[in-house]
């Protein structure tokens, strides 16, 4: 599959734009040294910069997508989730980097855009030489992913839903929300005729809807925390989390979602001491039988979004990405056939 630079949702910007939102941002006497994009990521196109005269000697740009452009219904909006749930996680200690500039006025470029803090780290799952993480330095860092996922899980919204000011995302309850978000991408789906199970997924999930009832609070969801957006740092010979990114996916919901991405870094996340040890410093950890099940909803709805995003790649591309999607439901959906 080729590289997702070649996603349509990204804006790219030439270097003299961006040297002169650098000088709107941070003044007349910094210089931008270099740009280069970042070809990680999905959704919104990322600049590494390097500056001269700058406070920041290096910083992140991040564009959003250009003025009526195709997006799905639960992508609208995206840059300013993030930046809100940015603000959220920073206030409660989480570590995220930090944001110096934005701009929603569309009057440079014609898309929403920001500035952020450049981590030092890499992503946890660019460190393929597993040799250079100690199997005593793995088990702190599971402890920290513990920690910081509980940290997440007790902030707390107002209602259930995706993080909008339009009271179209925002429910009453976790049931009425997350029956919305399926309904809305299969409806985005069948528009964009992707062919997925759509009339599988309703009839299996059709007696299952009830025990969402069993979320009560609105709990903060990062539904993205692979291990692609977690970055590590080496500290003293040791590798620590130093941040968390790509918070646009947020949502308030059943905290149990996020352990879809969990299970991608940690295997068998409900029974590993250390991820378990590292949550409990914050919360109980609690993963019933009905958890399980509701975990197999999230999957299923995590397969739907991969499917259905394939509007943004090459032809050639799609096939694969497909496959994928196709592949996920149906394991969620035999899993839950299996309870």
């Amino acid at each position: 599959m080729k590289s997702y630079m070649e996603s349509v949702t990204k804006t790219l910007v030439s270097n003299e734009k961006i040297k002169e939102l650098v000088k709107k941002h941070f003044g007349n006497s910094v210089s931008l040294v270099s740009a280069e994009i970042i070809p990680e990521g999905f959704f919104n196109a990322c600049y590494r910069l390097e500056l001269k005269d700058c406070e920041h000697d290096k910083l992140i740009l991040k564009t959003g997508v250009e003025t009526g452009k195709y997006v799905l219904t639960y992508e609208q909006g995206l840059m300013q989730t993030e930046i809100d749930v940015n603000k959220l996680m920073e206030k409660n200690g989480i570590p995220v980097p930090r944001i110096f500039a934005t701009d929603f006025s569309r009057t440079d470029i014609d898309c929403d855009y920001f500035f952020m803090e450049y981590l030092r780290g890499v992503p946890w799952g660019s460190i393929h030489n597993t040799d250079s993480i100690t199997s005593d330095n793995t088990r702190t860092l599971h402890r920290e992913l513990g920690r910081y996922t509980a940290m997440i899980h007790s902030i707390k919204g107002d209602y259930f839903g995706y993080i909008r000011e339009d009271k179209f995302y925002r429910h009453q309850t976790w049931r009425e929300a997350f029956r919305a978000m399926v309904d809305s991408l299969i409806q985005d789906g069948r528009r964009d005729k992707i062919e997925l199970p759509y009339n599988e997924i309703y009839d299996t999930l059709e007696s299952l809807w009830h025990l969402l009832d069993e979320i009560k609070e609105p709990s903060l969801v990062h539904y993205d925390m692979w291990a692609k957006n977690i970055m590590l740092m080496e500290k003293d010979g040791r590798y620590v989390i130093d941040g968390i990114i790509d918070l646009e996916r947020s949502f308030y919901g059943d905290p149990v979602a996020d352990f879809i991405s969990t299970t991608t870094i940690l295997g068998d996340f409900e029974n590993d001491k250390d991820f378990i040890t590292g949550y409990e410093e914050i919360k109980p950890f609690v993963f019933t039988q009905n958890d399980k099940i509701r975990l197999c909803m999230y999957g299923i709805y995590m397969g739907l979004l991969i499917g259905i995003e394939v509007y943004r790649y090459k032809d050639e591309d799609i096939d694969n990405i497909l496959n994928m999607s196709r592949g996920i439901i149906s394991h969620s959906l035999n899993k839950l056939r299996s309870f």
